[in-house]
């Protein structure tokens, strides 16, 4: 189980695309709702991207359920967003019997573990939040045999580009010294980079408008702390560069457990929130 609200995004826009079919007579231009593909990874961000399908757009909206809001409430202009970056890291020695020819293996193991330490010792920056993590990290092949190979996965975070660059490269380094202190093979794979999100102010205004006109939303809060990363941020910085206009917003859900915890369940009173905002922002941008 994902545990995010991914579920909610993708029904809210189900019954969003029948809205649009629906009313197709009364609205002009191009919408195009994107289902956001390998979210978590930014891969899918940046496929997006780099495929050109939105570079057309005057305007881009984006959400998530839940974060720091409550079930009614309605944030429009979050702010907060880490820049991060993540890298699945393979290392790859030699396997050799840990009795009758120790000397003769390479240990993958030893030097991913030898970075993971590294890794918690990075200096943080004075010049912004920084967060650094090792998800997953596993090796070997038996109790006796030498580990052979060795895998991790690195996320790293940064309250500005700043930031995140120089963990990235504090990083790299480590993995590489390590890697050659132990005679190991490296391979790095970069996942690629998230950005740092800011809403275009006349969206903001809409949504404010949108969101007051609506009997659901009980809250409407204007600035809070976003307080983690968002793909998106990979299509809104591309939009953005072309002159379009972008919004990110929160729509509060309660909720069982935080994000990606076993036992998170939100509130689907939110689903009906998220669909009347986009619908509302619609109808705004078409002057309708």
């Amino acid at each position: 189980m994902h545990a995010c609200g991914h579920d909610f995004h993708t029904a809210i826009g189900l019954v969003l695309a029948r809205w649009i079919s629906e009313q197709r007579a009364k609205l002009r231009g191009k919408i195009i709702l994107l289902f956001q593909p390998a979210e978590e990874g930014s891969r899918g961000a940046r496929a997006v991207s780099a495929s050109g399908l939105l570079d057309e757009a005057d305007y881009f909206a984006a959400a998530h359920v839940g974060m720091m809001a409550r079930t009614g409430e309605v944030v429009i202009d979050p702010y907060g967003f880490l820049c991060g970056t993540k890298f699945n890291v393979d290392f790859k020695g030699r396997a050799a019997h840990c009795a009758s020819e120790p000397e003769a293996g390479k240990n993958a193991l030893a030097a991913a573990c030898s970075a993971f330490m590294l890794l918690q010792g990075i200096s943080r920056s004075s010049k912004g939040a920084s967060r650094i993590n090792v998800g997953k990290l596993s090796g070997g092949r038996g109790r006796n045999i030498i580990p052979d190979q060795a895998y991790m996965e690195i996320d790293l975070r940064g309250e500005t580009t700043e930031v995140n660059d120089y963990l990235v490269e504090r990083t790299q380094e480590i993995l590489k010294g390590t890697a050659q202190s132990l005679d190991v093979q490296l391979s790095i794979e970069d996942l690629g980079t998230v950005y740092d999100i800011k809403n275009d102010p006349e969206l903001v205004e809409y949504l404010k408008e949108v969101a007051s006109q609506c009997p659901l939303v009980k809250a409407v809060t204007t600035h809070s702390d976003f307080g983690g990363s968002e793909d998106a941020s990979i299509i809104i910085k591309r939009i953005q560069q072309l002159f379009g206009k972008c919004i990110y917003f929160v729509i509060g859900a309660d909720r069982t457990a935080g994000h990606h915890q076993p036992d998170f369940d939100a509130d689907e009173a939110a689903l009906e929130i998220g669909f009347e905002m986009f619908k509302g922002l619609i109808r705004k941008i078409n002057g309708c």
